[in-house]
């Protein structure tokens, strides 16, 4: 008497049609990982720098000076000197991740004005890469004197 026995259920056919499906699931999972990963990526270089215009100001940088001029508030005029920040451009041209690079040592109050002057600013172009919007890190110096 010949015992009769079920097919392997992957075998042949069954073995390809089962991995093409495991390998499509992990493509679309990598897939959606390198989307969000490439979503949350912040450049330090692109093909097109952001670009914020104020006022008259001619270029990036001149335009950044007549805003930080028109809007800066000095906390205590006895300190003097200079911050530098760095923030992201985001992709909706808002500014975030404001972080003080370097402070004024004994000048409370400079830290979160820089913050404040930061996140109240007009919008700006974000920048591309390859055609593409990215966000964008920045660093700026602000500086805090008083006018003569």
């Amino acid at each position: 008497m010949k015992l009769k026995t079920s097919p392997p259920i992957f075998s042949g056919l069954g073995r390809i049609v089962f991995a093409s499906i495991i390998l499509l699931l992990t493509l679309n999972t990598s897939s959606a990982q390198n989307q969000k990963e490439k979503e949350e990526t912040v450049w330090l270089i692109a093909s097109e720098l952001p670009n914020f215009q104020y006022k008259s100001g001619s270029s990036m940088y001149e335009s950044f000076a007549l805003y930080v001029q028109d809007s800066l508030r000095l906390p205590a005029p006895e300190c003097q000197g200079k911050v530098l920040v760095s923030f992201v451009v985001e992709k909706d041209s808002t500014i975030s991740t404001v972080e003080i690079r370097q402070g004024l040592d004994n000048c409370p109050g400079y830290d979160k004005e820089v913050r404040r002057l930061l996140q109240s600013m007009p919008a700006w172009t974000p920048g591309k890469n390859n055609g593409e919007t990215v966000r964008f890190s920045m660093r700026m110096p602000i500086i805090f004197q008083l006018k003569p």
